[in-house]
């Protein structure tokens, strides 16, 4: 692992803190962008000594701005579902635009593409 001083807040959860990188279990997905996987440890700001592994895509190459609204899309119906006794169950991974080019995702373990 290679230690990050001081730890960085993670750009798609900033209650959370990047402490290290562990660069043997970073790789390229086979596809025409190959996005970036990304494994840190970190930990919740409430809980500064509990590291837990947190996995990133980064796309480069990639408008991930349509991802981000969609994906707050259905976060807000989620939620107004939910304000009336109807929950669905849905789950919205994290995704941040940082220009018309690249953007960060959370990574969903066991996930499959579509």
């Amino acid at each position: 692992m290679r230690k990050l001083v001081p730890p960085r807040p993670c750009p798609i959860v900033p209650s959370k803190m990047f402490h290290g990188i562990e660069a043997s279990r970073c790789f390229l997905f086979q596809s025409a962008m190959c996005p970036l996987k990304l494994d840190f440890y970190a930990s919740d700001k409430h809980a500064p000594h509990q590291h837990h592994p947190y996995s990133v895509i980064y796309k480069s190459g990639d408008d991930v701005r349509q991802d981000q609204l969609v994906l707050q899309i259905i976060t807000l119906m989620d939620n107004l579902l939910k304000q009336v006794n109807l929950d669905f169950k849905f789950t919205a991974y994290k995704t941040l635009a940082f220009s018309k080019q690249d953007g960060m995702l959370e990574f969903v373990n066991g996930s499959k593409t579509v």
